[in-house]
């Protein structure tokens, strides 16, 4: 079955509701820039941005490892970090970011329990169970 867009009006902000697939991955995209590994090496500049309201303030962005009952995450990230909730986007300000061990210096902030491996077995920074509030 196919889903329907739908135009919400809230306070003359117009938002464009797209199928389940398509908001995955637009989230899954903007993720890139909250990555720890990825503001490190200057992929992403969204650091500059904390604490500022870049986004829409009906928009919260949380990762949470532990949102679901049956998460395959675990409590601990590779590098035996404890995982963490962390909002992203807080009502439209830039919050936090996905932090490992190896880039939480850069950040002058602990780890938040986001390292991986990639494909190549190298340790990078990614997340869990991300969650969109759009109120």
């Amino acid at each position: 079955m196919k889903e329907k867009n739908t135009i919400i009006d809230k306070n003359d902000f117009r938002l464009i509701r797209y199928s389940n697939t398509v908001i995955k991955e637009m989230i899954k995209k903007l993720l890139n820039y909250f990555r720890g590994d990825w503001i490190y090496s200057k992929k992403s500049i969204l650091h500059k941005y904390k604490n500022l309201r870049v986004f829409n303030p009906n928009i919260t962005l949380i990762d949470d490892p532990f949102q679901f009952v049956y998460s395959v995450w675990g409590e601990y990230d590779i590098e035996g970090t404890k995982r963490e909730k962390i909002i992203l986007i807080n009502e439209g300000k830039v919050n936090d970011f996905l932090l490992n061990n190896t880039v939480s210096d850069f950040f002058k902030h602990k780890s938040n329990g986001r390292a991986s491996f990639n494909n190549n077995y190298k340790i990078i920074t990614c997340p869990t169970n991300p969650i969109l509030y759009v109120q």
